[in-house]
């Protein structure tokens, strides 16, 4: 009998917009391209694309008609229990990126510089802000860009 592959689950997940003091629009994408070592990027060819396929959620801190803690910020970001406390909702603002989901972060030397890699890990809980690392990405690339610009004598 063939042994089944798991797949981990990874999904992204933006603060989009604070409509209100208790209303929240989250953008959650999930992991779709997973290469052979498991290596992920915050590129968008690992990601389902937001607007087609990936879900926009109105979440609150509480369901005032509701006892269950279901539907809650916490649930639809899939917050482990053990962070939760980490997150609270006071300090959720527009812009910010978590990972959340069977990942696990290496931290490598490259260089001079130490580089965050991402890795999926079928049956790991993790949850992890990256927005820090999102930006240092986009400045990097920025002034990748900007370096080849100047030796080409185009900027």
């Amino acid at each position: 009998m063939a042994k089944k592959v798991k797949i981990a689950k990874v999904q992204r997940i933006t603060i989009d917009e604070r409509l209100s003091e208790d209303l929240i629009r989250l953008e959650i994408c999930k992991l779709i391209k997973v290469g052979e070592s498991g290596e992920f990027k915050d590129e968008p060819d690992f990601w389902k694309d937001i607007v087609r396929n990936g879900n926009e959620i109105l979440a609150r801190p509480i369901n005032p008609k509701k006892k269950s803690k279901k539907d809650l910020y916490t649930d639809w970001m899939s917050i482990p229990e053990s962070q939760v406390k980490q997150f609270p909702w006071k300090d959720l603002k527009e812009g910010q990126v978590y990972l959340s989901g069977e990942f696990e972060i290496k931290e490598e030397q490259d260089g001079d510089k130490n580089v965050k890699r991402y890795f999926t890990r079928p049956g790991v809980k993790a949850f992890e802000q990256i927005d820090d690392d999102v930006k240092e990405n986009t400045k990097t690339l920025y002034y990748e860009i900007l370096a080849k610009g100047e030796k080409n004598a185009k900027l």
